[in-house]
């Protein structure tokens, strides 16, 4: 019925039929959220303790996803829905399945409740490790007395009891308690629920699952990095998000509820996401909606122009949630746009989502340089049976460990089984150069069939090669070949 209804130009119709129309909408909307709201809650009437899991959600941003939802019913009945909540960002565990329904289910038979023409406030709110909702309609005009007004319950329809005592139950699972008052058509309630719920199954399925699978990022060069910072370096195996918001309130609640997770970098200067040499490369950017007066679809479209930075995936935050503002940012070059009311739990799963489709890319460039690597790209052996199975041991422990930085001449000798005087010797005499330049030779090599496939950019070969940025790649190319890679592409391939 709702598609049937959508597919009405309603701009065509005469204004008072246009009303009416937009009016069974909402009535639509409503009766299937309503069905909804009921399979949930009848399926998790019997719901045991131990099965009950929980996620992390921004406080605010989650009751106000439920306020949007219910205030299109609101508007058919005349009635305002009016918020108000506390400055910052606070985090809360609940299972989303049953408390969207709880509270939309609350909230839609209070509007049945309230008069016409009224409002509801809604008011949210955290004090001693509990978040706070209070609802109340402005037709409760006693003061929050709990000498005054009935039950809850009390005058209810039996329908809307056998609601309520499931709703108590569900915040119950929640180890929180559920109060409230009715005076007439009057009605207040007030929601209060633990911000940490103890011995629940609240760990993050999808960041796990990351991290069992042997995530493997890639360092700064050694060379940009202060003795901190490469002290720090050595121990750090997550992945690295970085922010560019100039909001402290907003980069400071996520950087604590990201940390668990991943190392996080925040930069509230625009100027210097893609001119800092002294950070590790991050695997997501993450830019806010404006940053000190510059348009995060700007910054999104600078960072895809830089030949250092346009392969690491970014998401960018929007305010409205309307397609005409999703569809405003397409051309800045943002892997994803996100609302800026922010679902913790969603967008750690974009970061992992856009982290693994990385790694996947990478992965397809190394199949891509072992199958395109030059036939004559090994020097010419003419030492015997024994220098050429050195050579191939050599090669094939390179392309093994193609991607990784910090894979040094002695983790060679290791894998060849060999001191490093004996192997510095014996390459040395075989090829004519140091294990060193003979490593460099070998990536240089690759560099230069992968640029001339043109399938790939700089970004992603200095990625394949294990080399901390497109910088300094080029920088060792044009040592090499005496040419940068994208003169090399622009003049010797025409």
């Amino acid at each position: 019925m709702q598609n049937l209804l959508n597919d009405i130009d309603s701009e065509k119709l005469p204004e008072d039929i246009s009303k009416k129309l937009n009016h069974a909408l909402g009535y639509t909307m409503h009766v299937m959220e309503c069905y909804q709201n009921i399979a949930v809650l009848n399926k998790l009437t019997n719901h045991a303790a131990s099965e009950f899991q929980t996620n992390e959600f921004e406080l605010h941003t989650y009751i106000n996803s439920i306020i949007t939802h219910c205030r299109t019913y609101a508007q058919t009945r005349r009635i305002q829905l009016c918020t108000n909540r506390e400055a910052g960002y606070v985090s809360c565990r609940i299972n989303e399945a049953m408390m969207t329904a709880t509270l939309q289910c609350l909230l839609y038979k209070i509007i049945d409740i309230t008069p016409r023409e009224e409002h509801i406030d809604i008011r949210v709110s955290h004090t001693d490790g509990y978040w706070n909702l209070q609802i109340s309609n402005s037709t409760y005009t006693e003061k929050r007395d709990s000498r005054s007004g009935q039950s809850i319950l009390a005058g209810m329809p039996i329908s809307y009891c056998r609601h309520f005592h499931i709703v108590k139950k569900i915040i119950r699972l929640h180890d929180g308690k559920i109060t409230g008052r009715k005076k007439g058509r009057g009605i207040f309630i007030q929601i209060s629920i633990p911000i940490h719920i103890p011995c629940r199954k609240d760990y993050c399925p999808i960041t796990q699952y990351s991290v069992m699978n042997g995530y493997e990022n890639t360092f700064p060069c050694k060379e940009q990095l202060s003795p901190k910072d490469k002290e720090a370096s050595k121990g750090n195996k997550v992945p690295h998000v970085l922010l560019v918001m100039a909001d402290t309130e907003l980069s400071g609640y996520l950087h604590e509820r990201f940390s668990k997770n991943f190392q996080v970098s925040v930069f509230d200067n625009p100027e210097l996401v893609c001119s800092s040499p002294t950070q590790r490369n991050p695997d997501v950017i993450i830019v806010d909606e404006t940053v000190n007066g510059i348009y995060g679809s700007e910054l999104c479209s600078e960072i895809k122009a830089d030949t250092c930075m346009c392969n690491i995936p970014v998401i960018l935050l929007i305010s409205l949630c309307d397609s005409e503002s999703y569809l405003a940012h397409i051309g800045c070059g943002a892997d994803k746009v996100e609302l800026r009311m922010i679902n913790v739990c969603k967008l750690k799963a974009d970061i992992i989502a856009l982290i693994n489709h990385r790694a996947a890319q990478k992965e397809r460039l190394k199949e891509f340089a072992a199958a395109t690597l030059p036939a004559n790209h090994s020097e010419k052996v003419s030492q015997g049976d024994s220098d050429a199975i050195l050579i191939d041991k050599i090669q094939k422990c390179l392309e093994k460990n193609l991607s990784s930085e910090k894979y040094t001449v002695e983790m060679l000798c290791a894998d060849i089984g060999m001191s490093r005087t004996a192997f510095y010797n014996r390459v040395k005499f075989i090829v004519g150069k140091s294990p060193t330049n003979y490593i460099l030779s070998y990536k240089m090599g690759i560099a230069k069939t992968m640029l001339a496939s043109r399938q790939y950019n700089v970004s992603e070969i200095a990625t394949l090669l294990g080399y901390c940025d497109a910088k300094y790649f080029g920088k060792k190319f044009k040592e090499f070949y005496g040419i940068s890679p994208m003169q090399y592409v622009r003049d010797v391939m025409g």
